[in-house]
């Protein structure tokens, strides 16, 4: 439902398909995933992790979901569940607690309590979903 709803075009059993075929053949992979965005299920990190075991990769990257100015997330914010957005390039990050654990973040928007799609998800409950997976990465010496 969330990559329909970001409009990717990504195939998750084609994805496992590659990055097993890439394993088979002694090439490492790193993944690069994004939490917090619309229409994550209520139990995402198992998800993440359950993918994670399945392919294997060298190394995973879990950055928290930013809506940019100018993008389509932003502009139209309403019609992806989402109550506020930022535009101050100051509340702005990509990547976080890669290095330092204790880094504290914040999420500079909101989602509205009901979305187009079910129950929007609270800010505390993203980030602590967040702070649990980098936990689990830093525990599985995964993060890169």
């Amino acid at each position: 439902l969330t990559l329909k709803i970001i409009e990717k075009k990504i195939d998750l059993d084609e994805a496992r398909k590659y990055l097993k075929t890439l394993r088979k053949h002694s090439i490492s992979a790193k993944l690069l995933l994004i939490l917090g965005l619309p229409g994550e299920s209520e139990n995402i990190v198992q998800e993440m992790l359950d993918f994670i075991d399945e392919t294997e990769p060298k190394s995973v990257q879990v950055s928290l979901f930013t809506p940019f100015p100018g993008s389509d997330m932003t502009d139209n914010h309403q019609k992806y569940g989402i109550k506020s957005v930022s535009t101050d390039f100051e509340d702005f990050h990509i990547t976080s607690q890669r290095f330092e654990a204790d880094e504290k973040l914040n999420i500079f928007y909101e989602y509205d309590e009901v979305t187009p799609w079910g129950k929007g998800k609270k800010q505390e409950q993203i980030l602590a979903e967040y702070e649990q997976m980098q936990a689990i990465l830093r525990e599985r010496e995964l993060i890169f």
